[in-house]
């Protein structure tokens, strides 16, 4: 990518104003410099890419791990330039301020105007401190109950000797936390120049779910990241990576303010290092699996790789979507989930619960979206026998009762306080939304008992059914949409899972129905269809299911990704739906204060483009001030996407002075204003 000339003579021009003006400008610079330049927090960057963008980091991906295997100092030598790289440009852009700074100087100092030059002196030292402001790197450390030593001697002990033996650092601090995992954390002290301060934080339910020697792969995996019996290059590469992912995302968008010199270099420079980077980020955690092997054994890295496989698909699936789901009818979360959860992982999972997750586990595939490597291959790369591969017994004693004791249920109990105190503000948006579609439900109710309801309103009224009462009440809700409408694809989903949830065979063919009209219901279709053979015990028609739901991820992941992305350059057409469906929506919309004018229009979609997907787009009321019925966008949006009486596939914006243009595209579409 070319720096453009316009800009540089932009730039060329403010610095060539300065000399004129330089006794009132040298203290804005520097000012501009310190607060002014530094990074916005407004536009991240994100790693989320276009679909030309993945395939094309995805081969890039694919060509460079060809490399790394056939001629490995090759790829190492390029991985080093481009690291190298990123310091010489912040390098080159500090001289050449500084260059410019102080050719200026030498002209001043020339014509005898010491005032200018002292003035010009002190903007040399404020862009210096702006240049280091900008690249000082201040890592948000994680939420987590600190440990020391005197409350877990054993367990220091153990990280210590492990630390040694691997010849990795110390970790400085050691924190609790309450999720399924642990890691390594390094907070450079000096920002670009390193001095590490380490982190290591270790979840109380990994503890729970793993054996000590189990726990004890866990910390040697996680200390391998830091290793000094291992690669230098890699260990170096592995924290230069996390650096240069915080910088790019500290910058705004290049259209937006900012210093569009740093601007434009790591919006091209961070993904182009994620590619280069990414295999030898992925051979680095099998290195680490190595490291877990030689200290811990093959069974017991292998056991613990299966454990967390396990119990990270049972709170993905089922632990934590039942506790979510009393938000529904409670307006406080519960004091005690953690302790549940410690409590769930004490007991174990039944063996068919277990080997349905670990089945799930072994299923899924290495992809290009994660560095770790999925859970088959990382037992293939350690040697472990695959035949065939059983859930491990639950553990006598667990490492979270071997190190804490006592103790573990006080620091359950702290956990629980801390977990409540952050999804607090989430949980009471759930429990709001619920109550606001109980009101939804009722006026639908009251307004069926004195007239016809439309298609949409009769499908939001089984929804609202199935989700805040019974499930089986909302059987013959659905079957009435499907007298009206026998193709309507989300009416044959719900109805199918209702009756495979109930172990009717009955919902096959409406799930099937659902696969053949929806492809984005495939994916989930095939899910449920697979727990439902599986628990037949039909394993043959549990796997056709399961490798059609994967044959559909990926296309899945396509979809979402074309359909999240919108701006006045997206082809956009009319709506065409019919006048009663726009005059119930339209009805619907006028309930919202918060709303000015509401807009409707269809996204031209390469995937599936059978299949419409809609844009709402809403022009909100000026408010001044912001009272106690205040609300963000992203709570508008919220309740927008799950109250709407409209099944169709569609996306809520706001539109603002940021989307101006694509605010006039919108309006030029005929019949796209539904709402005013």
């Amino acid at each position: 990518m070319e720096l453009d000339r316009s800009n540089f003579q932009n730039l060329s021009g403010r610095i060539l104003s300065i000399a004129a003006s330089c006794k009132i400008l040298a203290p804005t610079i520097g000012f501009l410099l310190l607060y002014g330049l530094a990074p916005s927090q407004k536009g991240k960057l994100s790693m989320a890419m276009t679909i030309e963008q993945q395939e094309r980091f995805e081969t890039l991906v694919r060509q460079l791990e060809k490399d790394a295997r056939h001629h490995p100092a090759n790829y190492q030598i390029k991985v080093t330039l481009l690291a190298i790289l990123g310091y010489a440009y912040i390098l080159f852009v500090f001289l050449l301020l500084l260059g410019i700074i102080w050719g200026a100087r030498t002209f001043l100092v020339a014509a005898s105007s010491e005032a200018l030059t002292n003035q010009l002196n002190l903007m040399a030292i404020l862009v210096s401190l702006g240049i280091l402001r900008l690249f000082w790197i201040d890592t948000k450390i994680p939420k987590g109950l600190p440990l020391d030593r005197l409350h877990a001697p054993e367990l220091f002990a153990t990280i210590d000797r492990l630390a040694t033996i691997l010849q990795a650092p110390k970790c400085d601090r050691i924190f609790l936390t309450d999720e399924l995992n642990a890691g390594v954390l390094q907070s450079p002290r000096l920002g670009l120049l390193g001095w590490q301060q380490n982190y290591l934080f270790l979840g109380l339910p990994l503890m729970q779910a793993l054996s000590l020697q189990q726990f004890r792969a866990v910390l040697a995996h996680e200390l391998g990241h830091l290793s000094g019996n291992h690669s230098h290059f890699s260990n170096w590469i592995y924290r230069l990576r996390k650096i240069w992912f915080e910088l790019a995302e500290r910058f705004p968008e290049p259209k937006n303010s900012g210093f569009f010199l740093f601007q434009w270099f790591f919006h091209w420079y961070a993904p182009y290092f994620h590619a280069y980077t990414f295999v030898l980020v992925r051979a680095n955690e099998y290195e680490a699996d190595r490291c877990g092997v030689e200290l811990a054994g093959l069974e017991n890295e292998a056991q613990a790789d299966i454990n967390l496989a396990i119990y990270s698909y049972f709170l993905h699936k089922s632990f934590w979507p039942t506790i979510y789901q009393q938000a529904e009818q409670h307006a406080e979360p519960p004091s005690d989930a953690i302790t549940q959860l410690l409590q769930q992982l004490k007991i174990g999972l039944s063996p068919r619960e277990a080997a349905k997750w670990l089945d799930r586990a072994l299923a899924h595939r290495t992809d290009y979206e994660d560095t770790h490597p999925c859970l088959l291959d990382r037992l293939t790369a350690i040697g472990y026998d695959l035949n065939p591969i059983q859930p491990p017994q639950p553990p006598t004693q667990t490492a979270a009762e071997y190190f804490f004791g006592e103790l573990l249920w006080s620091f359950a109990d702290r956990l629980d306080r801390e977990w409540k105190n952050e999804v607090a503000g989430s949980w009471e948006k759930l429990y709001l939304r619920a109550q606001q579609q109980r009101r939804n439900l009722a006026a639908l109710d009251e307004k069926a008992q004195k007239c016809a309801l439309t298609v949409e309103q009769m499908w939001k009224r089984a929804c609202l059914t199935s989700t805040l009462q019974e499930a089986h009440k909302a059987i013959a809700l659905f079957q009435q949409v499907l007298e009206v409408e026998p193709n309507h694809p989300l009416t044959n989903y719900q109805l199918g899972k209702i009756l495979i949830e109930r172990n009717d065979s009955q919902g096959i063919k409406y799930l099937e129905k659902a696969i053949a009209i929806d492809p984005e219901l495939v994916v989930p279709s095939c899910d449920l269809l697979y727990d439902f053979y599986l628990n037949q015990g039909k394993i043959k028609q549990a796997k056709f299911y399961q490798q059609k739901g994967q044959e559909y991820y990926c296309l899945w992941k396509r979809i979402q990704q074309e359909r999240s992305r919108i701006s006045h350059e997206t082809p956009l057409f009319p709506h065409q739906l019919s006048d009663g469906e726009v005059r119930q929506l339209s009805e619907q919309l006028s309930t919202y204060s918060e709303i000015n004018k509401a807009y409707l229009v269809r996204q031209k979609v390469t995937f599936f483009p059978e299949k419409a997907f809609y844009i709402f787009a809403i022009v909100l009321q000026t408010v001044k001030g912001a009272g106690a019925d205040w609300k963000s966008h992203e709570e508008i949006i919220d309740r927008l996407e799950n109250e709407l009486n409209f099944s169709g596939n569609f996306r809520v914006i706001i539109l603002q002075n940021s989307n101006f243009k694509l605010e006039q595209t919108i309006r030029k579409i005929a019949g796209s204003c539904i709402y005013y």
